[in-house]
């Protein structure tokens, strides 16, 4: 019998990381990409991916799903960020069910949902400002770890990382992942592994980023955030985390860091463009 397996982790968490590194295994047949985008499929289940109370025709999603999995292989992987709020009706579609769950620190998440604020789930006018972006971004932060903490608690079949764990430890990870699904055998916590980055989508090898988008933190995104997470200690415990102070000298630290990020991006984005690079192609003699 198949076992379907479900990343569950909220965007910019590290999801696909943790999804390409079980793909890793022989006995592994993923989706190719994200389950939701798959062209059978996306215009449902994009129509309104973030609200809980939109019906999803799952009888139908898993038709077209099963149109791409190789049914020889005992696991079927999907990942769809979207999905994480839906564990209960996913549970009752697809028989064996089995969810790895994905928490990532909060001040690193929260940076990655504030730097994209304009597309869902922020969905934030084009006009607001950075405040309410980080504002949005930490209660968001907040809802996705009360939702992932219930799946864990609720859930049939379910194991969980932190992104910390999976970069710091990657073995350790893989070991959690093989005793939790037998039929992986061999992971490759070497390979490297295409990313969002500061500068784009490139490949990397399991690392902790963490520091690095704490880094583009200035003193008053500290403030905004905790003053959000503040009466959630318990939550933030339950994954291990707790509140952080800034440094004396982080606003000097986010202006230099922001100063290289997009540094970074614009020659990441000259490079993609020149002829041969990226999507840009040189053009064929007459």
């Amino acid at each position: 019998m198949n076992k379907f397996v479900f990343v569950l982790a909220p965007p910019y968490s590290g999801s696909t990381v943790l999804f390409r590194l079980i793909e890793t295994s022989a006995h592994v047949s993923a989706l190719p990409g994200e389950g939701q985008f798959l062209p059978e499929v996306t215009e449902t289940m994009r129509a309104a991916p973030w609200d809980k109370g939109q019906p999803l025709p799952w009888a139908d999603i898993r038709a077209a799903w099963e149109t791409y999995w190789d049914k020889t292989k005992p696991l079927l992987l999907e990942k769809s960020p979207p999905n994480m709020i839906r564990a209960r009706d996913i549970e009752a579609a697809f028989d064996p069910a089995f969810f790895v769950v994905l928490v990532r620190s909060p001040y690193a998440h929260i940076e990655g949902l504030a730097r994209r604020a304009h597309v869902p789930p922020m969905n934030l006018p084009k006009n607001a400002g950075r405040a309410q972006a980080f504002a949005r971004a930490a209660e968001l932060w907040l809802s996705f770890a009360e939702t992932q903490r219930e799946t864990i608690a609720k859930s049939r079949n379910v194991a969980w990382l932190t992104y910390e764990q999976l970069t710091q430890s990657p073995d350790d990870a893989a070991a959690k992942l093989q005793a939790f699904l037998p039929e992986l055998g061999a992971l490759d916590t070497g390979a490297r592994f295409g990313v969002h980055a500061l500068e784009g989508t490139k490949a990397r090898e399991l690392r902790d980023m963490n520091e690095t988008k704490r880094k583009l933190l200035t003193k008053a995104d500290f403030e905004i955030i905790n003053d959000v997470l503040g009466g959630h200690t318990d939550l933030l415990a339950f994954f291990g985390y707790e509140l952080l102070e800034p440094r004396e000298d982080q606003d000097w630290i986010a202006l230099r860091n922001r100063s290289l990020s997009r540094l970074k991006r614009t020659w990441a984005n000259i490079v993609k463009n020149l002829p041969g690079q990226g999507k840009t192609k040189q053009a064929k003699p007459n």
